[in-house]
């Protein structure tokens, strides 16, 4: 597949004020390779992807208090849309691979310990309809991931940006001095969310982190 605007995902990441203007673009960034007249788009209208973000930042928090063991340096967040029609969230692994200063989130996916999945219910309702509800079969000759690389990734990226970012330090980045998040596909591609500081959460998405 021909690379799917990666640098123009990420920079909207990067510099899109809040979820609802960002998923806007995206949306937009879709269109240029899925048609308007598919049906996904009816769907796509009914998603709230700006009312996920609260819910997703509390049940970091309840992970970060309870699950995350405080060494862990690097946090991976994994989609696997096709199990997420039977009520699956975003998985949570953490690694103490990752090494401040490293650009690469390299070993960050091998993973010591997994915590319980975050919810994300505008992801999971696209799934469904996907996999469950001939969704998949409507997209014709349209390859599927011209759709799944801006909304499934980038839109989930932007909600767990903005769920992460207003927090405070102690709950993104325990007992270490860097922890670096990567997103994106189970078993696919991924990016660097961003990285948590004592200073705070840095916003430097990035699919260049190999």
């Amino acid at each position: 597949m021909a690379e799917p605007h990666l640098g123009l995902i990420e920079r909207i990441i990067r510099e899109a004020p809040d979820v609802a203007a960002g998923a806007r673009v995206l949306y937009e960034v879709a269109r240029l390779d899925v048609p308007a007249a598919l049906p996904v788009w009816k769907v796509l209208s009914t998603l709230r992807w700006a009312d996920d973000v609260a819910g997703v930042r509390e049940a970091w928090m309840q992970r970060a208090r309870y699950c995350i063991p405080p060494e862990t340096s690097g946090i991976y967040f994994a989609l696997d849309g096709l199990n997420m029609p039977e009520g699956k969230g975003v998985e949570v692994g953490c690694s103490t691979a990752h090494l401040p200063g490293w650009q690469s989130i390299d070993f960050i996916f091998n993973c010591e310990t997994h915590c319980d999945d975050i919810p994300l219910p505008s992801l999971t309702r696209l799934y469904t309809w996907l996999y469950r509800e001939g969704g998949y079969e409507s997209f014709g000759s349209v390859d599927n991931l011209r759709l799944e690389y801006p909304v499934c990734l980038g839109i989930s990226a932007l909600v767990f940006r903005d769920a992460l970012r207003p927090l405070d330090a102690s709950l993104l980045i325990g007992e270490t001095n860097e922890r670096c998040f990567a997103l994106g596909f189970h078993d696919g591609d991924m990016l660097r969310l961003g990285r948590a500081t004592p200073e705070g959460y840095v916003n430097d998405a990035s699919f260049d982190c190999w």
